[in-house]
């Protein structure tokens, strides 16, 4: 199938909202890792593990979009409270 053949009329345009919400989770970088020891809960674990060798870097991910997503609302936080 070449490009051209390919049905985009369902997909959403990208506006500035969308990468204004945006939120970048980085790939690989094995220079910025650091090793540490975490005790976590086996079924947290046991899910991360099903995933396969990849596993450390869904962990990774989920731990950055959380840091993320918390640097966003503590963003619209203080924006909120400035408009008070």
């Amino acid at each position: 199938m070449r490009d051209d053949e390919i049905d985009l009329s369902e997909i959403p345009r990208l506006d500035e909202k969308f990468f204004a919400e945006a939120i970048l989770v980085p790939g690989k970088n094995k220079k910025r890792k650091k090793q540490v020891t975490l005790h976590l809960d086996s079924d947290i674990v046991a899910f991360f593990l099903k995933r396969g060798p990849e596993c450390q870097t869904a962990i990774n991910a989920v731990l950055r979009g959380y840091i993320q997503s918390e640097k966003m609302h503590a963003r619209k936080r203080r924006s909120s409270h400035a408009a008070d």
